[in-house]
């Protein structure tokens, strides 16, 4: 799975016309590190994920996707395709509805807290089962099965489980226009 991530940064990282030197600028992140992730050869965190999305101008989903998904009608809970776990127990995976939404399953199983960098897109989050704190810049929300949140594109946000059972969430968002 690194390695279909590392070639699709280098992909998208030279569709952009952007050298590993331009991409660290705008990530913060070493060459080097850029490199092995390119190589495959370093599992990054979903906060580096995100910066180097950010600098692509590419949703997350986008930049994980290591392969075009075929749009579908039914998505078979054995046919989703992991996108990424991090290692604060979080799980995203792909459900390839649309060709004009993004359609992601969050499934949280630890009660870390996990901060967010901004998306470059809006994002609609509806939560399916356990319950989770979202906080949106000052704001802080308890959310529980059934309930929905809006987070507006470049807003800093981060979510932290707080039920037994893990919280799972569907998020909703449309792709970059490019």
């Amino acid at each position: 799975m690194m390695k279909e991530l590392g070639e699709n940064i280098r992909s998208l990282r030279t569709q952009a016309n952007m050298t590993l030197k331009t991409l660290s600028d705008l990530t913060e992140l070493s060459v080097s590190y850029l490199s092995l992730l390119e190589r495959g050869q370093s599992n990054p965190t979903i906060v580096n994920i995100h910066k180097i999305s950010t600098a692509l101008n590419v949703t997350m989903t986008e930049l994980l996707e290591t392969e075009k998904p075929q749009i579908k009608s039914v998505i078979y809970k054995e046919d989703r395709k992991t996108l990424y776990k991090s290692n604060s127990g979080v799980t995203y995976e792909s459900l390839p509805f649309g060709r004009q939404l993004r359609v992601v399953l969050m499934t949280v199983h630890e009660n870390d807290l996990n901060l967010s960098d901004t998306h470059a897109t809006d994002e609609v989050g509806f939560i399916i089962s356990g319950k989770m704190c979202i906080t949106l810049g000052e704001e802080y929300y308890l959310l529980e099965a059934g309930d929905s949140i809006y987070i507006p594109a470049q807003t800093f946000h981060s979510f932290q489980k707080l039920s037994d059972e893990d919280v799972v969430s569907l998020w909703v968002y449309a792709p970059l226009n490019r």
